[in-house]
This record gives structure tokens, C-alpha cells and sequence, in this order.
């Protein structure tokens, strides 16, 4: 006679009841093997979304610095396109030139500023641009431009002749 308590009976010949246990190495996971996975997982994902993040920021710089390059460009050409001041200063050119808003130049984005930081001219004698203007300016004056718009900045040097 089979002694075991009622629910724990064997269903039939060889098909174990609902009390039986499944022997070792059959299907299924673990629930450290889950956790594991998990972890395994979310480290992945946090990997991913971090490096999402950083192309989003550097692509957004990126693009900021390139709508400053633009505006350098415009700008510098429109310097160009002035008339040559003798002795000319920064201030001169910047009076000269009008305001960011003028018709010479047009920021290519709202709050983008433009200034003339220096002015060197060129001496014949010593053939190189210097800080101060010569008695007989030499015909050529190096122009430094800078362009602000966000958190990028960009300078050139634009050389005007007579």
C-alpha cells in the first residue's frame, strides 16, 4: 500500500503529482540567473543612453560652432568689401561698419554679436604688422573680428589694403 498524504498523490504511473519536485538539471532559470541577467541588461542600457547623451550634446556644439563659422564668414567679407580708413582704429572700423543689425551684416542666429577686437598696421620697413600705426601707414591693415553666439566664439583676421 502507498502511504503519502493526500496531496501529494501520484497522478497516474510514472507522472509525478503536484507535490513532486523537478529533478535537478531540467529547464528553467534561477532567480540569481534573472538577476544577473538583469543587471547585465540595465548596465547595457545605461552604457547606451550615456553615450546618446554625449552625441547629443556634441552635436549640438558642433552645430553651434559651425552657425559661428558661418557668421565669421559673412562677416569677414563684408569687412573686406569697407573702405580703407588710414590709421584706422578698432572703434573707427566698428563706427565705420554700423551695428550688428545694420545692412552689412546679419547674424545668421537671434543674439549672435559680432565686435572688431584690434587693428595692426602693416610697416614696410620691418615687412610685419605692428600695434601701432607709422608715421606713413603702409597700406595694409590687419583686422581681428570675433563672432559670439551661445557658448561658441570664433576670430579671424581680415587684412584690408588701400
Amino acid at each position: 500500500m502507498h502511504t503519502s498524504s493526500p496531496s501529494c498523490l501520484r497522478v497516474g504511473p510514472g507522472i509525478p503529482g503536484p507535490c513532486s519536485r523537478r529533478p535537478r538539471g531540467s529547464s528553467g532559470f534561477s532567480l540569481i540567473e534573472v538577476i544577473i541577467s538583469i543587471m547585465l541588461v540595465s548596465t547595457v542600457i545605461l552604457a547606451l543612453a550615456t553615450g546618446l547623451l554625449t552625441l547629443q550634446r556634441t552635436t549640438e556644439s558642433n552645430r553651434q560652432r559651425q552657425q559661428v563659422q558661418l557668421a565669421l564668414g559673412n562677416l569677414s567679407e563684408g569687412v573686406r568689401a569697407m573702405d580703407y580708413l588710414d590709421c584706422g582704429t578698432a572703434t573707427a572700423y566698428r563706427s565705420d561698419y554700423g551695428a550688428p543689425a545694420s545692412a552689412n551684416w546679419t547674424p545668421t542666429r537671434a543674439g549672435m554679436t559680432f565686435e572688431i577686437l584690434d587693428v595692426e598696421y602693416w610697416n614696410a620697413a620691418s615687412r610685419t604688422f605692428q600695434a601701432t600705426c607709422p608715421a606713413d601707414d603702409g597700406g595694409a591693415q590687419q583686422l581681428t573680428l570675433k563672432v559670439e553666439w551661445l557658448d561658441s566664439e570664433n576670430t579671424t583676421q581680415v587684412v584690408l589694403r588701400r
